[in-house]
């Protein structure tokens, strides 16, 4: 099950995702952006439902109203993204930022995470928007701790990664050919970003 919503080049959801081999599901808040080429709707920044504990919890297939109520309610306190509005383009970015900055592997290179931070900064038209996360990739290769085949230099790797950036042109393209591929030509959106 998933609910979605799109704002300008990002659809934001929630969905359950389904614990393997079990009919218990783990409440999951996330994004996809539609910058992406990509044949599925991806979980990217995707947060799970914190357990009072720690670890993840998970809600069963078989659970009462008031149980998913309630699992609701705590995953959106915990989302690290606004569910009970439209999140803004600095609250989505700074999103992206955090993740990078706090997961072991998606801010130790050139990760998607990376290259949607920036496809989404030039999307936004704003040589501000791009200049701050361009110096926030910049700052962020200093850390990183492998590259992709062929790449010896920390510095190469990042001119590539930088290099790879489409125009807004084609990062419009793109977006239109992901809404029509995921079939989510038919949500209404926000023209917010």
């Amino acid at each position: 099950m998933r609910l979605l919503r799109r704002i300008g080049p990002v659809l934001q959801g929630i969905c359950l995702d389904q614990v393997p081999g079990r009919d218990h599901y783990f409440p999951t808040s996330h994004v996809h952006p539609l910058t992406m080429d990509f044949p599925v709707i991806s979980l990217s920044l995707g947060h799970r439902l914190a357990g009072r504990h720690g670890g993840n919890e998970s809600v069963s297939a078989t659970a009462g109203e008031a149980d998913i109520r309630d699992a609701a309610d705590r995953l959106r306190a915990q989302s690290p993204l606004p569910l009970d509005r439209n999140p803004t383009l600095d609250e989505i970015l700074g999103a992206y930022r955090d993740h990078l900055l706090s997961d072991p592997v998606s801010g130790r290179g050139p990760s998607n995470e990376v290259k949607n931070l920036l496809a989404l900064a030039r999307f936004s038209r704003s040589e501000r928007v791009m200049a701050e996360q361009t110096a926030f990739v910049v700052e962020l290769a200093k850390s990183w701790a492998y590259r992709p085949d062929g790449v010896h230099l920390r510095d190469e790797c990042l001119e590539l990664t930088l290099a790879e950036v489409p125009d807004r042109t084609a990062l419009q393209a793109v977006v239109d050919s992901q809404v029509v591929r995921l079939t989510v030509d038919r949500l209404g959106f926000v023209e917010q970003l």
